[in-house]
């Protein structure tokens, strides 16, 4: 039986069809690289570093990008970048005459690449108002109806006002119910799709820090960063065909 099963194994192996393929990926898990690059589509002009490289490690990442010497600038980092990792290398006669670190308020900033989501939540908030006003204002109606005095000049007018009255309650209560379903699916709807964005951005996308940099000379300013806001992971695929 094993011999039998050891010529199996053989042919298995050296049939022409047989291919066996083997696949390793790099996963990021990018809380602070959709940051960086965010804040890279998001700003303008001196405040965007151009990213070159980013090298990611099993327990973060290191990311390297510069700018060109001979100004000063304010460049706008994520949070999730370690301010005591900043490495800087320089080229030609470019120097750093002076450096500085502060943390500025960014207010309802999300990253580009979580902009549909949030567009998404959005309409999801505006949906959500809009049924929750239209429930308010049939609640009004239904208060107004009830309080409302009919004026009777013959008993013909109070089974009128009484058959119109009984019709707009109805109306009212089947509108209540029909919004107040939507109003509910709505609801659950802006909270699956909040909790998604909140899951998604940056720790504390409120906040960046802005990397001061007084230079000089010629040349460029590589600037390296650490954040521990990206992991990898290996994964493998065995495709056996015969």
């Amino acid at each position: 039986m094993y011999d039998k099963f050891r010529v199996l194994q053989v042919r298995l192996l050296t049939q022409k069809e047989e291919r066996c393929r083997f696949m390793y990926r790099k996963i990021f898990f990018l809380a602070a690289l959709v940051a960086l690059f965010g804040t890279v589509q998001a700003c303008a002009g001196e405040r965007t570093p151009e990213v070159k490289a980013v090298d990611v490690y099993p327990s973060g990442a290191i990311m390297y990008f510069e700018i060109a010497a001979g100004k000063t600038v304010d460049l706008e980092l994520p949070l999730t970048i370690d301010p005591e990792s900043i490495r800087f290398q320089l080229s030609g006669t470019a120097r750093i005459l002076d450096s500085s670190m502060r943390t500025v308020a960014q207010v309802g900033w999300v990253p580009s690449a979580l902009a549909d989501l949030a567009e998404e939540v959005e309409r999801a908030r505006t949906e959500k108002d809009r049924l929750s006003a239209r429930l308010e204002a049939l609640e009004q109606a239904r208060k107004h109806l009830e309080a409302a005095v009919p004026e009777i000049s013959s008993p013909g007018d109070l089974e009128a006002y009484i058959d119109g009255a009984l019709s707009k309650r109805e109306t009212i209560a089947l509108k209540t119910a029909e919004t107040t379903e939507a109003l509910s699916d709505a609801r659950t709807q802006y909270e699956i799709l909040e909790g998604e964005l909140k899951s998604r951005l940056p720790r504390e996308n409120d906040k960046m820090r802005v990397l001061t940099l007084e230079t000089v000379g010629e040349g460029t300013i590589g600037i390296l960063a650490w954040t521990s806001d990206a992991v990898w992971q290996p994964a493998y695929q065995l495709y056996l065909n015969s």
